[in-house]
């Protein structure tokens, strides 16, 4: 478990940490050639390399979390709980700064039944044909849908920081306050939003043309229990939108946040549902929702 403020961190690309001068130098991965594959970890605590080549076995201790029960399960509530964890991470990275990057056998949720080491593994482990079954599917669609979304949202991509630090990011706590990132950092392992600013951000895209997109919400709760989160306004600049706070009182925009979708509602029943600012939306625990503001205009 990492404090928010690292995860804010690593949201933002990891630029301070890293010193990346670009987004586009940052890749965000959740499982590549060694290690266990996205389904493995949340379905081992430990390494099962024991068909292995020993002396060549160098990932043992993998950071995995079986979910109660080491391996397959027939569990109804844990094969739920594994699905919606792999459905979490895969949101995180495709909604962070940088370039995502993907293997085969994660986007269909393909298992080496806990092997770590894929260069050890005996061939004959190895599917020579793969028929996805339901959940593998669903899981693909739902990766399709992440790939759409980054695609169609300039703010989810942009290819440059903010030169003045991240006046385009806010973050806020579930009441609505805007937060710091020092604040965040001091909150470990709790719910909290982070708002992609799309308009008047005064950043240029790889061809050097202005990039404005829409303002985007991600709500997100790591937490095993539930939350109740306030939708946050927004200005009509992002000058009114950095200078804003509890006390003043800047001319907001009207509009409502439209859900793009929420990682504990199956599709297609996750979107299509507006929120106006100020509204209380339950976020169940371990998800994440996703909105774009919509403003009056186009509403009608």
């Amino acid at each position: 478990r990492i404090s928010n403020g690292v995860m804010a961190k690593r949201l933002y690309g990891s630029r301070d940490d890293l010193g990346y001068k670009s987004p586009m130098e940052c890749a965000n991965v959740t499982g590549v050639h060694d290690g266990f594959t996205l389904i493995d970890l949340v379905s081992y605590n430990d390494a099962h390399n024991e068909g292995n080549c020993g002396e060549f076995d160098f990932v043992s201790h993998p950071p995995g979390w079986n979910c109660g029960h080491e391996g397959p399960t027939k569990d109804p509530r844990i094969e739920r709980t594994r699905l919606k964890l792999c459905r979490f991470m895969e949101t995180l990275k495709f909604l962070s700064r940088g370039i995502p990057i993907l293997t085969f056998k994660n986007v269909i949720l393909e298992t080496q039944h806990g092997n770590s080491n894929n260069f050890c593994r005996p061939a004959r482990e190895e599917p020579v044909e793969r028929r996805l079954e339901g959940f593998q599917e669903q899981f693909l669609d739902f990766i399709s849908r992440l790939s759409a979304l980054r695609h169609e949202e300039m703010t989810l991509r942009r290819a440059t920081f903010h030169p003045d630090g991240q006046p385009d990011v806010f973050w806020y706590s579930p009441l609505g306050r805007r937060l710091s990132i020092e604040e965040l950092g001091r909150k470990r392992n709790s719910c909290f939003c982070v708002h992609w600013a799309g308009k008047d951000s005064g950043i240029l895209d790889h061809q050097g043309l202005p990039l404005l997109g829409n303002d985007i919400l991600i709500m997100i709760n790591p937490l095993g229990v539930s939350e109740r989160v306030v939708f946050p306004n927004i200005t009509s600049s992002l000058e009114e939108q950095v200078n804003m706070n509890d006390s003043c009182s800047t001319k907001v925009q009207k509009g409502k946040w439209a859900r793009l979708f929420d990682t504990d509602i199956a599709a297609p029943f996750d979107c299509f549902e507006c929120f106006s600012p100020g509204l209380l939306y339950r976020l169940a625990a371990q998800s994440i929702a996703v909105f774009r503001f919509r403003n009056e205009t186009s509403l009608e």
